[in-house]
């Protein structure tokens, strides 16, 4: 799948991951390897700039026992505003895609 397309879907993707359950980046990064090969890095600069944006909040938990840390990520009521918004704009652009696709089956 082309780099820029997936870059523009992966902020859809971890607001879904997050819309349910707390999670931390590499439990994140982990779960949409599962699904789509994705860099640690680009998924760390999307956490960052959604927290940024206020759609995303953040809190140190240590794990229990070990002294290690660990960054948790939350959705915020402005994110699940910004997360429905996404999925309609999704929902739109996929219903354009399969209009265009069968205009084109049309064509051969």
């Amino acid at each position: 799948m082309a780099t820029q397309l997936k870059k523009g879907t992966f902020e859809i993707c971890l607001l879904a991951l997050l819309s349910n359950k707390d999670s931390y980046g590499y439990e994140l990064v982990g779960q949409l390897n599962e699904i789509i090969e994705v860099k640690e890095s680009t998924i760390y600069l999307i956490l960052q700039r959604l927290e940024r944006s206020k759609q995303l909040e953040s809190y140190v938990t240590v794990v229990e026992g070990t002294a290690k840390a660990r960054k948790y990520y939350r959705i915020t009521q402005s994110g699940k505003v910004y997360y429905e918004m996404l999925l309609s704009e999704w929902d739109n652009l996929e219903k354009l895609i399969q209009k265009c696709i069968q205009k084109g089956a049309q064509n051969d």
